[in-house]
């Protein structure tokens, strides 16, 4: 199986990728793809069988297929008083497209006073470009969608825009930006790399006051070396509280935080020391109490840090093994990870509470890539290796407006 070479070559992973060059080319591997292949080998799943909590609530869900042609891969709604907007991205990658997806549900009240809320697909945006990767929002009027060479967009409550990153073009090129996150305008973050010999690692930007992101530079973080092909990580996600808490993950279990003057390393705990180096960290959220951080090459890994009480990210040991983890939403009273083969893990924030787990119907053989929580949960993912059959996993069936616009 893929995912035994997967263990046996993890040591070795960061000397194996630098020589992957020019991805439309020769190799014929897309960009991104490699990333794919080694943190998400949703489809190898060998022998962790479907256990399902028997309390489960989530035993029913299904996964709606809302883009056949693009897989998707990053999702961030808003909770209104009795509702959930969404916005959802992804892409394509032959040829490259981007795809961003904005979903309402609207609540009429019947004459008894009942609510009846219905979903749909309020419209629809194709844009020439490698996929996007991951979308947040300070509201409705002010959300970033980032993704492959550099993108970053913005939309204004009217459309999308693309910002400037002040990067050379040579680096801008090769650049992927997998997480974007801020608290104010003021402080909004952007992070990424490049799985292409001679890209940007770690890399952070920062928007200022004109809208231009700038790359932060500083000693104590992993950036490339023209002179060592193998020095520097990827970061993936980015996420804090304010503009002096904001935690960055990557791969190999790099971890930094930033306190509104300076950046330092933050210690992560190997969940398998005797297996090679630390697994990818890949997504991560949480409230004022705990932040939670899920990763895992060929099998899924929790972490969590207790801001205040702890040094470093702790390995939270999971009741099964299971596939790897790319996605999670938590906050004070609930935590959700999703993964591959169409994997949800969740626990209520409450004593004694355990983690449940269930595999959603008609996504077995998909990857769940992220995860949001309002009124109601919902659920991204596809097929990552090819980058289409795009699945919405929500509590209620989505019904296709008649009216979406289509932006090319």
């Amino acid at each position: 199986m893929f995912t035994s070479l997967l263990k046996r070559i993890n040591p070795i992973y960061q000397k194996l990728k630098t020589l992957v060059d020019q991805p439309h080319q020769s190799v014929k591997i897309k960009a991104g793809f490699l990333f794919i292949i080694f943190a998400h080998v949703s489809s190898c799943h060998e022998a962790i069988s479907p256990q399902i909590s028997p309390s489960s609530p989530y035993t029913s869900l299904k996964a709606n297929t809302l883009a056949s042609d693009f897989a998707l891969v990053g999702v961030w709604g808003q909770k209104r008083i009795a509702t959930d907007t969404i916005w959802v991205v992804g892409g394509s990658q032959s040829p490259p497209k981007q795809a961003i997806f904005k979903i309402d549900q609207s609540s009429n009240q019947t004459p008894n006073q009942t609510s009846n809320q219905l979903t749909k697909l309020q419209s629809t945006t194709i844009l020439d470009g490698e996929p996007l990767w991951w979308v947040f929002g300070l509201d409705e009027n002010k959300i970033w969608a980032t993704g492959g060479q550099g993108t970053i967009l913005h939309y204004n409550g009217t459309d999308w825009q693309k910002e400037t990153v002040n990067l050379p073009p040579e680096l801008l090129e090769k650049t992927i930006l997998w997480g974007v996150w801020g608290s104010t305008t003021d402080n909004l973050w952007a992070v990424g790399g490049s799985n292409r010999r001679g890209g940007p690692k770690g890399l952070i930007l920062k928007r200022d006051a004109d809208g231009v992101w700038q790359r932060v530079t500083s000693e104590n973080l992993p950036i490339e070396n023209e002179n060592d092909p193998v020095q520097g990580f990827n970061f993936y996600k980015v996420w804090g509280l304010s503009e002096s808490q904001v935690w960055i993950i990557g791969e190999a279990g790099s971890a930094y935080f930033w306190n509104g003057e300076s950046w330092r390393a933050i210690n992560v705990v190997n969940p398998s020391p005797n297996e090679g180096p630390l697994p990818l960290m890949f997504t991560l959220s949480g409230d004022a109490q705990n932040i939670w951080a899920v990763g895992g090459y060929d099998r899924g890994y929790l972490w969590k840090f207790s801001i205040g009480m702890a040094n470093d990210w702790e390995n939270v040991t999971l009741p099964w093994q299971t596939p790897p983890l790319n996605g999670v939403f938590a906050n004070d009273q609930e935590i959700y990870m999703v993964g591959g083969s169409g994997s949800l893990i969740y626990r209520k924030n409450e004593e004694n509470s355990q983690f449940q787990r269930t595999f959603i119907q008609n996504a077995e053989d998909l990857t769940l890539h992220a995860v949001w929580k309002g009124h109601q949960l919902w659920i991204v993912g596809g097929d990552l290796e090819a980058f289409n059959r795009g699945v919405l996993v929500s509590e209620q069936s989505i019904v296709l407006n008649s009216e979406q616009n289509n932006n090319e």
